[in-house]
């Protein structure tokens, strides 16, 4: 019995999963691409930036 209630379980979220897939490319369709994140260089360095600014300057 549990096993047929999760099948139907599984069955609704895949649904849902679907449904939504299609609705965000549908978005996708009508909006314009997202700008492209940054390369992982340009973050790294960013985040390392308030580290190199926290350490005392050399004498």
């Amino acid at each position: 019995m549990k096993q047929v209630q999760l099948l139907r379980q599984l069955q609704l979220r895949q649904r849902q999963l679907v449904l939504q897939a299609q609705l965000l490319l549908r978005a996708q369709a009508v909006l314009p691409p997202p700008p492209a994140p940054p390369a992982p260089r340009v973050q790294l360095a960013l985040q390392a930036r308030p580290l190199l600014r926290a350490q005392p300057a050399p004498p």
